[in-house]
């Protein structure tokens, strides 16, 4: 995780928090990349979820079977889903995201980071896709309110966005 994702989350979770409980999309831990984990820090419980086994991975499960998992730690409603840099790398995310509106709680609050056109391929596991902000606002965030779009890293293509689910 770039610090400087980790760094603009922080302040999102100052003012849209504490969470009780935080689920995060992607969360297996890169080599080299760290983890957003610590911008969530005093906030709930923290799943993170992600179809391979690994450091910070609290729950393996392809995030398209988010609305019909039957983990323990998924029965109960989320008050953040974070997906950072996990869109791209989601072949089909129009089921994860069915997902993220099934997990948040009435109110709750989606955040997400993707890269633009500049940022070069990264396979982990795959690269399939990148975002317009129009595309992150009308897609993504379809039904969502407060919707909120920037870019974390300054000087690159990067956006990231959050919203409140009604």
């Amino acid at each position: 995780m770039d610090p400087l994702i980790t760094e603009w989350m922080r302040p999102f979770v100052v003012a849209k928090g504490p969470f009780g409980r935080v689920l995060e999309l992607g969360a297996r831990e890169i080599e080299n990349y760290g983890s957003i984990r610590p911008a969530f820090e005093g906030c709930g419980e923290y799943v993170g979820l992600d179809m391979i086994e690994g450091p910070g991975v609290d729950v393996v499960m392809n995030a398209h079977e988010l609305e019909f998992g039957d983990d323990e730690r998924l029965i109960e409603p989320f008050d953040c889903v974070v997906a950072t840099s996990f869109f791209e790398h989601d072949a089909a995310f129009w089921l994860s995201l069915r997902g993220v509106r099934a997990m948040l709680a009435h109110g709750g609050w989606f955040v997400m980071t993707v890269p633009f056109l500049e940022w070069g391929v990264h396979d982990y596991p795959g690269d399939y896709y990148r975002y317009t902000p129009q595309a992150i606002q009308e897609v993504l965030f379809d039904g969502f309110q407060e919707f909120h779009l920037t870019n974390p890293i300054p000087q690159t293509q990067h956006f990231g966005a959050w919203g409140r689910w009604p």
